[in-house]
Formats: C-alpha cells, structure tokens, sequence
C-alpha cells in the first residue's frame, strides 16, 4: 500500500487491481491500517476520533 495523507487523492481498484474511482481520502494510510477489518462503528474507539464511515465518501469520488 502507498502512503498518504488525509485529503489526498487516491486511486480505488477492484479485485483484479483495475483502477475504478479516485476520490479524496477521509483516512491517512496509517489511520486506514488500524481500522482495518474492523466495523466502522469502532473507528472512533480505536483512532479516538472520526471522519466519517467512510473511506472515501461517494461525494468526493469519481468512477473513471
């Protein structure tokens, strides 16, 4: 996985590793490895705080 910033502009592939959307992120790539796995409910549990749900919000995104 790159590294990257909260309110960076990320690229989001499929299974096959295609490139399907880019959006901005709501996580750091450190923030998106310790709620890894984990139900969006524990998101503020673990980090101590949240940004939303989501990764990437559908608001900030575009499917290429």
């Amino acid at each position: 996985m790159d590294l990257f910033s909260r309110g960076d502009v990320v690229t989001i592939s499929d299974e096959s590793e295609v490139t399907i959307a880019a959006g901005i992120s709501n996580y750091s790539s450190e923030e998106i490895n310790q709620v890894k796995g984990k139900h969006s409910e524990k998101i503020r549990a673990t980090l101590g705080y949240d940004y939303g749900d989501e990764i990437v919000h559908r608001s900030n995104m575009v499917k290429l």
